[in-house]
């Protein structure tokens, strides 16, 4: 995942000659939790953050000769009585758009709907509501035809229309904007269109800022803002894949003549911004998850118990076991209150692949991939152990992986489990 300059690398062969005889890298010592999803992921996995959220159009299907040249028709009558922007034209125009599309026929489809789209915006306005429909048809015409620069372009224009992220937070514009963002991750996780790191850091800074305001926006609900408190913590998994900085003391021990200053220093402000946001990862996801369970205490017990959950897995993937296991009591305390056991078990009874909310999936069918089963125990640290693998040629690849994994523990009477002979189906990716 990490695009960042490592830590260990350099811009020039003479370090990376070097390197490969030196000790290996302090930061890179303790091993980093795998990226759950972007290598390996269970067959059965869906996560919304892997595709669009938006209300989905109820399309048309394709229509008979007849209707088609009746549209025609009303086309040509509606634009001699009105002109070339009358709004009569809207509907007959979305109509055939939708007709094409559903042929597979998307350039005949795009020149319908963008025709619609500039009458809606003649008569209505740049930003008016009655377009955004057909904008997210448009989306997914992008989306289709896989013009990724376009899409991306389109939803730059998608979040302008919805307001920005600016009040008022009307439930449309809360909705647009977190599908916004989340398209933003998208685009950085399968970099189908530049941006990089940089695309990584605006999402971050954009979701602060709108958390900032919902500080005082007391008409936000509350399940709004809980959408975004947890698009933030997607974006930290993210920055926290990031490989960190070489020591001071590191690079100081280097011979001379190899590095000239430390790498951290070449970077571009962007790259340092991200380096510390790196650093304070754990520390910020964990005071952003305890001041909204603080706004959250009077919600019911099973919504607080999840904001447990989400801490206590944050903890777990960034390696604090311990502090994990608080969490993870927490939870079940106030499911118990509740006698809400089912959901104990769903939650505890059997150990989980973190992180769980496709922070880094990588959305592929199972014909772009390899499946495999493994069997393996996982201990009550979440570290699977003894892995067997079948029906896959790449095993090796997946063990390596799979043993990288964190996972939320079986848990049992508030103690972590181990689980022994766990059997899952697993995608592997095969880039």
């Amino acid at each position: 995942m990490s695009r960042l300059l490592n830590s260990c690398t350099a811009t020039s062969p003479l370090l990376l000659l070097f390197l490969l005889a030196w000790p290996v890298c302090p930061a890179l010592a303790a091993a980093r939790a795998e990226n759950y999803g972007e290598v390996l992921v269970r067959t059965e996995a869906e996560w919304p953050d892997g595709r669009a959220r938006m209300d989905q159009p109820e399309m048309a299907g394709v229509l008979g000769e007849t209707e088609v040249q009746q549209l025609q028709q009303s086309l040509a009558e509606a634009e001699r009585r009105g002109g070339p922007y009358a709004d009569p034209l809207t509907e007959p125009l979305w109509s055939l758009g939708r007709h094409f599309l559903g042929l597979g026929d998307y350039a005949q489809a795009l020149s319908y709907y963008s025709r619609a789209l500039q009458i809606i915006r003649v008569n209505d306005g740049l930003y008016n509501e009655r377009q955004m429909p057909l904008v997210r048809e448009i989306l997914q015409l992008y989306r289709a035809t896989g013009d990724w620069r376009a899409l991306d372009d389109r939803y730059d224009y998608f979040f302008r229309l919805y307001g920005s992220g600016q009040p008022p937070y009307t439930e449309l514009r809360l909705r647009a904007t977190v599908e916004y963002l989340r398209w933003q991750r998208e685009a950085y996780r399968t970099d189908v269109v530049p941006g990089g790191e940089n695309r990584l850091l605006h999402v971050y800074q954009l979701n602060k800022r709108l958390l900032e305001q919902m500080e005082t926006a007391t008409e936000v609900p509350w399940a709004w803002h809980r959408e975004l408190v947890m698009s933030q913590i997607r974006n930290l998994y993210l920055i926290q894949s990031l490989a960190e900085p070489a020591s001071e003391a590191y690079l100081a021990a280097l011979p001379k003549g190899v590095i000239s200053t430390p790498l951290e220093r070449q970077l571009d402000p962007q790259q340092q911004r991200l380096q510390e946001l790196n650093r304070s990862g754990v520390v910020r996801g964990r005071s952003l998850l305890q001041a909204f369970m603080a706004r959250s205490s009077r919600r019911p017990a099973r919504e607080l118990a999840r904001l447990h959950l989400e801490l206590g897995d944050w903890y777990q993937w960034n390696g604090h076991h311990s502090s994990a296991m608080e969490s993870y009591r927490q939870a079940i305390s106030l499911l118990e209150q509740e006698g809400d056991e089912e959901t104990i078990g769903d939650w505890f009874g059997e150990p989980v692949e973190l992180p769980d909310n496709g922070a880094f999936w990588q959305e592929n069918g199972p014909e772009k991939g390899q499946v495999a089963q493994a069997v393996f125990d996982v201990s009550a640290g979440g570290r699977p152990r003894d892995i067997r693998i079948s029906g896959n040629p790449g095993s090796s690849r997946l063990r390596r992986h799979l043993m990288a994994v964190r996972f939320r523990p079986a848990v049992n009477a508030g103690e972590a489990r181990e689980t022994l002979g766990l059997r899952r189906e697993y995608l592997l990716n095969p880039r």
